[in-house]
C-alpha cells in the first residue's frame, strides 16, 4: 500500500508512505519514506507536472511526522 500527498498553500510540501500489508495504524510513523521512494518502488512519477527544480527538491525529502503523534 502506498500514499502520496501534496499540498501547496503557497510552498508545496508532499509525504510518503509505503507500508506493508501487515503494518497497523499506529506503526506508519516508521514506515514515511520520501515520495522519490515510493516512485522507485512503484515504477509511477507523481508530480511529473511540477517544474523539475521544485519537483527534485520536495520529492527526496523523507517527511517528519507532526509532533504529538
Amino acid at each position: 500500500f502506498f500514499k502520496v500527498v501534496l499540498i501547496n498553500n503557497g510552498e508545496p510540501h508532499r509525504h510518503g508512505l509505503h507500508l506493508p500489508q501487515c503494518c497497523t495504524s499506529s506503526e506508519t510513523g516508521k514506515y514515511m519514506s520520501s515520495v522519490d521512494d515510493v516512485e522507485k518502488a512503484t515504477g509511477l512519477d507523481f508530480f511529473s507536472r511540477l517544474p523539475d527544480s521544485i519537483e527534485n527538491r520536495i520529492e527526496a525529502i523523507v517527511p517528519a511526522l507532526p509532533s504529538g503523534r
